[in-house]
C-alpha cells in the first residue's frame, strides 16, 4: 500500500506492520531451520510430511502476508492475518514436536509480545485469547493423535501455562494501552508543530516587508522573498553574500553591526528600488550562524506623502508669510519715511541719529528679504568634493566681517562630497543665529569633526538659551524667541537638513545652546589627517 499520502501515524502504522513482517520472516525461518535440523531424521516418515508441509504453508504464507502490504487490506486485518497464520503454524509444530514437551510452546508467549510491540490493544487481546485456545487445542491434538492420556500433573501444567499467556497478553496490552496514548500525543504535537511551521512559512513568504537573517560575519543566511526583491536578487539564494557585497549598505549600519553596544538599530537605507526602514535586532542565544534579524520595510510612499505635505504646508504658509511680510515691511517703510521727511528740517546732531535709524530699519529690510529668498528657494543637493574649512572660515568672515565676536572654530576634515552651499547656507543661519543670542565676544564655537562613521558640526553660543514656550517650535516658520526675528532662519537650517539627509538638534549648555548638525560620511570621503 502507497504511505506517501498518509498522515505521520498512518504512515508509522504501516512501517510498524513491514518491520514485523520482517522479523516475523527471520524468526519463522531460523525457527523451521532448528525444527528441520532436530526434528527432522529422528521423526517417522508422517511427521516429516508434515514438516515439510509447514515448511511449505510458511513460505505460501509469508508470500500472502507480503501482498497484503500492498493491498487496501486494513491495518488491524494485516494484523490479524500474520498473527493467526502464525498461531496456526506454531499449532501444527507443537504437535509434531510433541505436545505439551515441545520446545516451541514459548512460540505463543513471543506471538503475544510480538502483537503488544504494535500498539494495538484488541490486536493483543485476541492474539492472547487465540493463543491459549491454539495451546490447547495442539496439546489434546497431540495426546488425541498418540492416544495419550493426560495426566492431573499435565492439567495442571497446561493450567499454569495458559494462566502465564494470560498475564502475558493482560500485561503487554497494558504496555499496547500506554504506548497507544503516548504516540497518540506524539502524533498530536507533530502535527501541531507541522501547522506551526506550515503556517511560520506562509507569513514569511506572504509579508510585504524584508527579512534577512545574518552571522557574526555579516554573511547572509536565510532572507524571504520580499527581501530578494527588494535587493535586486529575485530568482537567486543569496546565501553566503556579505551584506555590503548585496548593495551600497549605509555606513552607520555597517558600523553598527560591526561595533555594537545596543541590541536594536534603525536607519533609513536609500537603494534603487526606493527608500526602506531597516531595523537591526540581536537575536538571542550564541548561534553564531545566526545573530542579526534584519527587517525591511518600504517607506517610500510615506516620505513622498511627507515631502507633498511639507509642500502643501510651505503653501499654506505662504499666506501667513505675504500678511507678515507687509507688515514687517510697512513697519520699516514708515519709519524710514518719517525720518527723511524731518530730516531736512533736523539738527546736526539729530541727522545721525535719523540716519542711524534708517540704516537699522534698511538692514531689518534686508534680513526679512534674505531669510524669505533661503526659505522658499527650491533646494536640490548637488554634491562634490568640498572643504569644510574653507565653508567655514568663509561664513566666520562673512557673519562676523568686523571680528568683533572673535568666533573660535576647529575643522578636523580636511575633504567631503556635500553641497557646500547647502552647508554654507546652514552655517550661515546658525551663526546669525548665535550672533543674536551672545553680547560677549569669544563665546560662540564652531566645531566639524568625525564621529563613528558620521560627520558633526556644531555651533554653541552663549546666549542663555532656548526658552521653553519656543523649544518645540523652534524650527517651524515664523517661530521666533527674539525681537525683530523673522523666525525663518532656523526652519531654513531644518529644510537644508531635511533635503540632504542630514539631522539637526539643539541641546542646552552651559550658559547657552549647541545646534548640531549630523550626516553620514560618504563611501568616497577622504578623511583628513
Amino acid at each position: 500500500m502507497q504511505t506517501d499520502s498518509l498522515p505521520v501515524n498512518e504512515q508509522e502504522k504501516w512501517t510498524r506492520l513491514t518491520r514485523l513482517l520482517y522479523f516475523r520472516t527471520i524468526a519463522s525461518l531460523a525457527v523451521l531451520t532448528a525444527t528441520i535440523y532436530f526434528f527432522y531424521e529422528p521423526s517417522p516418515s508422517l511427521q516429516r510430511r508434515l514438516l515439510l508441509g509447514v515448511s511449505g504453508c510458511f513460505f505460501l504464507f509469508i508470500a500472502f502476508e507480503w501482498y497484503l502490504t500492498s493491498s487496501t487490506v486494513s491495518f488491524f486485518k494485516q494484523l490479524l492475518i500474520q498473527f493467526g497464520l502464525d498461531l496456526l503454524l506454531i499449532s501444527v509444530l507443537v504437535v509434531i514436536t510433541g505436545g505439551i514437551q515441545s520446545p516451541f510452546v514459548f512460540l505463543f508467549g513471543l506471538l503475544i509480545v510480538a502483537a503488544g510491540t504494535q500498539s494495538h490493544v484488541m490486536a493483543v487481546l485476541l492474539t492472547s485469547i487465540f493463543a491459549c485456545i491454539s495451546y490447547l487445542v495442539s496439546i489434546y491434538g497431540f495426546s488425541t493423535w498418540h492416544q495419550i492420556e493426560i495426566t492431573p500433573a499435565a492439567t495442571l501444567h497446561m493450567l499454569l501455562q495458559v494462566s502465564a499467556l494470560f498475564l502475558v497478553g493482560g500485561a503487554m496490552a497494558a504496555i499496547a494501552r500506554r504506548h497507544a496514548s503516548l504516540q497518540q500525543q506524539s502524533h498530536q504535537v507533530v502535527r501541531q508543530h507541522r501547522r506551526l511551521k506550515e503556517l511560520h512559512e506562509q507569513i514569511v513568504t506572504s509579508m510585504q516587508e524584508g527579512m534577512l537573517i545574518l552571522d557574526q560575519g555579516l554573511y547572509i543566511q536565510d532572507s524571504n522573498e520580499s527581501a530578494r526583491r527588494l535587493l535586486l536578487l529575485t530568482g537567486t539564494d543569496p546565501a553566503w553574500l556579505k551584506l555590503e557585497e548585496v548593495a551600497e549598505t549605509p555606513a552607520a549600519l555597517v558600523q553598527f553591526l560591526n561595533n555594537s553596544d545596543r541590541e536594536l538599530f534603525q536607519c533609513e537605507w536609500n537603494m534603487p528600488t526606493g527608500i526602506y526602514l531597516v531595523t537591526v535586532t540581536q537575536l538571542p542565544g550564541d548561534d553564531p550562524s545566526a545573530r542579526w534579524l534584519l527587517t525591511l520595510v518600504d517607506i517610500t510612499d510615506i516620505r513622498r506623502l511627507e515631502k507633498k505635505l511639507a509642500e502643501q504646508d510651505k503653501l499654506a504658509s505662504m499666506g501667513k508669510m505675504i500678511a507678515m511680510l507687509a507688515h514687517e515691511v510697512r513697519n520699516p517703510m514708515q519709519t524710514i519715511a518719517q525720518s527723511v521727511e524731518i530730516m531736512t528740517s533736523a539738527k546736526q546732531s539729530q541727522q545721525k541719529k535719523i540716519q542711524q535709524i534708517v540704516s537699522e530699519e534698511v538692514g531689518r529690510l534686508n534680513r526679512l528679504v534674505s531669510d524669505l529668498l533661503d526659505y522658499v528657494h527650491p533646494l536640490s543637493p548637488g554634491l562634490i568634493k568640498t572643504s569644510p574649512s574653507e565653508v567655514i572660515g568663509s561664513s566666520v568672515a562673512q557673519v562676523d566681517f568686523q571680528g568683533e565676536h572673535r568666533i573660535r572654530w576647529v575643522c578636523e576634515i580636511d575633504s567631503l562630497m556635500l553641497d557646500p552651499d547647502h552647508l554654507r547656507l546652514v552655517l550661515d543661519n546658525l551663526l546669525r543665529n548665535a550672533l543674536q543670542a551672545s553680547e560677549k565676544p569669544g563665546t560662540i564655537e564652531v566645531n566639524m569633526e568625525e564621529l563613528d562613521g558620521i560627520w558633526e558640526l556644531s555651533v554653541s553660543d552663549q546666549g542663555g538659551g532656548v526658552s521653553e514656550a519656543i523649544k518645540d517650535r523652534l524650527f517651524e516658520p515664523f517661530a521666533s524667541g527674539k525681537s525683530g526675528g523673522t523666525g525663518l532662519g532656523l526652519a531654513t537650517v531644518w529644510q537644508v537638513c531635511q533635503v540632504n539627509g542630514w539631522q539637526v538638534e539643539v541641546e542646552a549648555v552651559t550658559g547657552g545652546s549647541r545646534f548640531t548638525v549630523r550626516g553620514e560620511l560618504p563611501r568616497s570621503k577622504v578623511r583628513g589627517k
